[in-house]
């Protein structure tokens, strides 16, 4: 490092120019990687908690003896679990015989519904449709006998997607990360 006349160092305009490139390079290639991480976890997080208002609504369903839902707004962005006897009166919003609902709840923003798969058909409840053929609300029920409606639910914010995927037989719900192809089935065919 060249010395000035009164003999104390100092940095050249050249070599202060690589430092200040090097400080540039490593924040573009730093700086995207944190918004990525940031924008993935807003998914994640929206994510785990659809998954807990499904294994809620799946323990009310067991624990009160009643038909819990759990209703997908795709056009609003939003989610609900409705419960309550059959029959019931229930707001205009919420799908009949729900007789309470909790407050419903919105994915942030840059978060949205991907593919929306319901079979009810397991049960005798139904033909299995996809989400666009299928009466709004789209719900997945949740009976009290612990069974539930198989489904996929995926979340996406256009690069990431996570899916959540209830049971049937058992309507345990769980997160995969990616999409998957086909609903879930855990029927044991004994015949084999």
């Amino acid at each position: 490092m060249p010395t000035s006349s009164t003999g104390r160092a100092g940095l050249t305009l050249v070599e202060l120019t690589v430092v200040i490139l090097l400080v540039a390079v490593l924040s573009a290639m730093i700086v995207p990687t944190m918004a990525g991480r940031a924008g993935r976890q807003g998914l994640a997080a929206s994510a785990r908690q659809l998954l807990t208002t499904a294994r809620y609504a799946r323990d009310c369903a067991v624990t009160r003896q009643c038909t819990c839902r759990l209703v997908v707004d795709e056009a609003a962005r939003r989610y609900v679990m409705a419960f309550g006897e059959e029959g019931a009166a229930a707001p205009a919003e919420l799908p009949p015989g729900a007789a309470f609902a909790l407050r419903p709840a919105a994915l942030p923003e840059g978060v949205r519904f991907g593919r929306l798969r319901i079979d009810s058909a397991a049960h005798g409840q139904g033909q299995g449709v996809e989400a666009a053929a299928q009466p709004a609300p789209n719900q997945v029920l949740f009976r009290p006998e612990g069974r539930a409606d198989a489904a996929i639910i995926e979340l996406t914010d256009g690069r990431w997607t996570l899916s959540l995927v209830i049971l049937p037989e058992t309507g345990r719900a769980e997160l995969v990360e990616g999409t998957v192809a086909e609903l879930p089935n855990e029927r044991i065919d004994l015949d084999m």
